[in-house]
């Protein structure tokens, strides 16, 4: 395997999973979001977005916002977005 996931978590309602991964060669640290579509029954990749270290995340309990902790060999850095659903 070339890859390595470090995290999952479903968001509040059950509609979006993040994906906290790292591909080894070339170490490449990403973040996956997937939406899952109920009528299909299957996750549908949303986003990917690369990242400059290793993550984890976590979702704000209304869903709306991602965290994210980004650590690397000198700094640890934490991130929030706002969750756009496309509404």
């Amino acid at each position: 395997l070339d890859d390595v996931v470090a995290q999952v978590n479903w968001s509040p309602d059950g509609q979006y999973l993040a994906v906290s991964s790292t591909t080894l060669s070339p170490f490449t640290p990403y973040i996956i979001i997937y939406r899952f579509d109920r009528v299909l029954g299957q996750l549908l990749q949303a986003c990917i977005q690369t990242l400059p270290g290793s993550s984890t995340n976590e979702w704000s309990p209304d869903g709306q916002y991602l965290a994210i902790g980004l650590r690397n060999l000198t700094t640890s850095t934490l991130l929030a977005y706002k969750f756009d659903r496309g509404t």
